[in-house]
């Protein structure tokens, strides 16, 4: 097995001042949401970083894409924090990110040769639970739009959210131990491709046209199956 964290959060990015992010409701509910996921997980897994946020573990110079490939493909599984501008036309980086899960998803049950119950991607809902797509919905979704600014105890203190937050790591911690088993089992290497895996460059033309029929096809409720890379 070479995992290299539990879990990749991904969400929409809040303000930036001067390049910094500021404390605003999203980037203030993903630092928490980290915070509280290192906490628990660390009484699972011995990742050096457990989980993967964007401005926790990017270090300068880094090449956006090529960083957070390897970290998604290294996942035991992907964090969706959803809000209603998710999965936005104008800024598709969470879509590549999304789309780029799928496709790992279904290349792990094609080397396994078994598809997995609830797949490898849970929800958070910050905001608009009504608005999650059908194809987050049925998946493990958990509802933590009663989240506000103005409450004191952060997340991992919270008695509701902070218990929700050990079953999303009692969660990943099980698919983790069925994979390795099924690795074992299957005498397979989950990672063999890697190195050839990369999520979708929406700089480039055809591909930010090819993440842009993705958000469609899960608006109109299409199952996604395996979308090509370049």
């Amino acid at each position: 097995m070479d995992f290299h964290h539990a879990c990749f959060v991904s969400y929409r990015n809040g303000k930036k001042v001067d390049d910094r992010l500021t404390d605003d409701l999203l980037n203030t509910f993903a630092s928490q949401v980290y915070d509280a996921l290192e906490s628990e997980l660390q009484a699972y897994f011995d990742f050096d970083k457990k989980v993967f946020l964007d401005f926790k573990n990017l270090e300068p110079g880094q090449f956006l894409i090529s960083v957070f490939s390897e970290a998604l493909c290294r996942s035991v599984a992907m964090i969706v924090i959803f809000t209603p501008n998710y999965l936005s036309e104008d800024k598709l980086f969470c879509a590549s990110e999304l789309k780029g899960m799928i496709e790992i998803e279904n290349n792990r049950n094609n080397i396994l040769n078994e598809n997995h119950k609830d797949g490898f991607i849970i929800t958070i809902v910050l905001r608009g639970p009504k608005h999650v797509p059908h194809f987050l919905k049925k998946r493990v979704c958990h509802d933590f739009s009663r989240f506000d600014l103005s409450i004191k105890e952060e997340i991992k203190r919270h008695p509701e959210f902070s218990k929700t937050i050990r079953e999303i790591a009692e969660k990943i911690f099980h698919t983790h131990e069925r994979i390795k088993t099924c690795c074992i089992e299957k005498e397979v290497d989950l990672f063999s491709n890697c190195e050839d895996f990369r999520i979708s460059d929406i700089d480039d033309g055809k591909e930010e046209a090819m993440v842009q029929t993705f958000i469609n096809d899960i608006r109109e409720g299409k199952l996604p199956v395996s979308y090509p890379q370049m």
